[in-house]
């Protein structure tokens, strides 16, 4: 049986703002934005994820960002840049990056993250081995986010290029249209570096077995207590893989009514499923077109086959 209780307020919009956008995601779409889960108490859980070793696709991207980075700082050797590190979580990344490129090439350092508390784990993480490095945390929700005010706020008292970095984020998840709203606010003189993990036919337990880790499914499970759903069993949560669109797919299943309740009053029926997680994979053939159809060039990339990631610099195309 699946429980309900009363679920704390968000941060940082306003919960009323985001109350109405988990109400539409339920009923249009039968799902839960998976950023709630990183609200509050969350970045605890999101930290204990990423520092999880046996989260192997973490790992993984991490490496392949690691042995990219001194190719990508070669072409990135006419700074200096502002970094904009878009949905850095804890910031794990960071320092590799600032090392790659070096502390006297960035102008300042931005992280952007739905948490409050995720950025003060990524902030620290910086400050650690360069405590003289310009950072500048912001929260934002990215799925709202005014991208263009971003990035003219970033080179108001910075330099004149920016490199803005998605790696190890979600980015495709299904329903994110960062990916896509990000070309359009590029200078010509900006890049974008992207990590992600790639499709392969075979590897769908291995794709799935990261996701199914008890770290992560406490991630989940934090995720539908944001609505007020608690007490969910093992079995509720179904992991598989859509084979046809590439796409990871964890839902909850549930076999009894259930209602959910809101810190700000009403009561509401959920559907069933309800989608918590869709990701997209591209396979190693369409890891380029994801650049070319936003407006982006591929100025470098490297496609491992030992972490099965992919990892790019891109450009605005002219």
């Amino acid at each position: 049986m699946i429980a309900t209780h009363s679920a704390p307020p968000f941060e940082p919009r306003p919960a009323r703002d985001l109350r109405d956008e988990v109400l539409r995601a339920l009923h249009e779409r039968h799902s839960i934005p998976l950023k709630v889960a990183y609200l509050g108490e969350g970045s605890q859980i999101w930290n204990a994820v990423a520092s999880d070793p046996d989260y192997d696709l973490g790992q993984r991207e991490l490496a392949t960002l690691r042995a990219f980075l001194p190719e990508a700082g070669r072409e990135l050797r006419d700074g200096p840049w502002n970094i904009v590190h878009l949905g850095s979580g804890n910031g794990i990344e960071a320092p590799f990056v600032v090392e790659a490129l070096g502390p006297s090439a960035i102008s300042r350092y931005v992280i952007v993250d739905i948490s409050a508390s995720l950025l003060s784990l990524a902030r620290a993480h910086l400050k650690k081995g360069h405590p003289h490095l310009r950072v500048s945390p912001r929260v934002e929700d990215l799925d709202v986010a005014n991208l263009a005010r971003l990035a003219a706020d970033v080179k108001r008292g910075g330099a004149p290029r920016t490199l803005f970095l998605l790696v190890a984020n979600g980015a495709l998840a299904a329903e994110s249209r960062l990916l896509e709203r990000l070309p359009p606010v590029l200078g010509r003189d900006d890049r974008l570096l992207f990590t992600v993990e790639l499709f392969e036919e075979g590897r769908e337990e291995e794709i799935l077995r990261s996701y199914r880790l008890p770290s992560m499914a406490r991630l989940f499970r934090r995720q539908l207590r944001q609505v007020a759903i608690a007490a969910v069993p093992d079995d509720a949560l179904h992991f598989y893989i859509d084979r046809e669109r590439h796409l990871v797919r964890i839902d909850l299943l549930r076999r009894a009514p259930l209602h959910y309740l809101w810190p700000l009053g009403s009561v509401e029926p959920t559907p069933s499923p309800i989608h918590l997680f869709r990701s997209f994979r591209p396979t190693r053939q369409h890891f380029p077109e994801l650049f070319l159809r936003t407006g982006l060039r591929i100025v470098t990339a490297v496609l491992p086959s030992a972490t099965r990631c992919g990892a790019a610099l891109c450009a605005p195309r002219a």
